[in-house]
């Protein structure tokens, strides 16, 4: 079986799916004890609800 048309594929996806490096992932990480300090508290102040279904 012939791999390679599937891993010129899996490289195409790669290229096209990769966002630009902005740095954002290096500042989550750098700031991640700060996040997970907070968060959680953070989340307990919002109540998440669903809206009930209605069907027509």
């Amino acid at each position: 079986m012939d791999v390679g048309p599937a891993h010129a594929a899996a490289d195409t996806v790669k290229l096209l799916a990769q966002q630009p490096d902005d740095g954002a992932e290096q500042m989550l990480a750098a700031r991640y004890n700060t996040i997970a300090r907070f968060l959680p508290g953070l989340l307990k102040t919002f109540t998440f609800e669903a809206s009930v279904r209605i069907e027509s």
